[in-house]
């Protein structure tokens, strides 16, 4: 690793916090959607328009899951490498305090 400071892992920590809201704000998101498509089949039995925008919420629904999913691993991948930088920044403070 070269270089890094403890206000890089603090980015870090932030980055990573941010990818964890996202994901928390639209996995709620889907849920209401998904909700509300299951209301509007249930009042509207079986229409055919209603069908038809329950089955384009639900793609849409689809869609947002993997970019969740896309953030997830982008989160891990920051994670990792703030573990390193942590390391590495650690090692590099025993190797100042030693005589």
């Amino acid at each position: 690793m070269a270089g890094g400071s403890w206000g890089d892992v603090q980015v870090y920590n932030e980055m990573i916090s941010d990818l964890g809201s996202f994901n928390t704000s639209v996995n709620e998101a889907c849920g209401v959607m998904l909700n509300a498509a299951q209301t509007c089949l249930d009042n509207m039995e079986s229409d055919k328009a209603s069908l038809s925008a329950s089955k384009n919420l639900r793609n849409s629904v689809v869609k947002y899951q993997e970019a969740t999913a896309t953030a997830t691993a982008l989160a891990r991948e920051l994670t990792e490498e703030r573990d390193a930088l942590i390391e590495y920044l650690r090692s590099l403070e025993e190797m100042e305090s030693e005589p």
